[in-house]
């Protein structure tokens, strides 16, 4: 495969890492800050399908991508019914840019509370 000058020659593994889409500005405005209002309502309409990948798309997506996130949604319901999470000063939110996976620099810190 050729285009505009690079060549790929037959056999050659192509991997296109994720972390540049999910983080693109153009895109995600403030991509490092946590804002999950950016998917509901219109907003959420314009991100179009391809803005978020996390389990890639196609005939080669991951196979567990729907019991992956059928799990986190399950957890996710599950946790935020019974506890509150809420940022402390030693939250901070630092990963490894240029990884081809999601993954965390540090731990990351907050606070738990039980709802009655």
């Amino acid at each position: 495969w050729e285009y505009d000058g690079l060549r790929i020659p037959k056999g050659t593994t192509v991997i296109l890492p994720l972390w540049p889409y999910h983080r693109d500005p153009e895109v995600f405005p403030e991509p490092e800050r946590f804002l999950p209002n950016r998917w509901l309502g219109e907003q959420g309409r314009q991100l179009g399908q391809y803005s978020w990948m996390p389990f890639g798309l196609g005939p080669r997506a991951c196979i567990g991508s729907r019991l992956g996130m059928m799990e986190c949604k399950f957890l996710l319901a599950y946790l935020l019914q019974r506890y509150r999470l809420t940022a402390t000063p030693e939250t901070k939110l630092k990963y490894y840019t240029g990884a081809t996976l999601f993954i965390g620099a540090h731990p990351i810190m907050c606070k738990v509370e039980k709802l009655q």
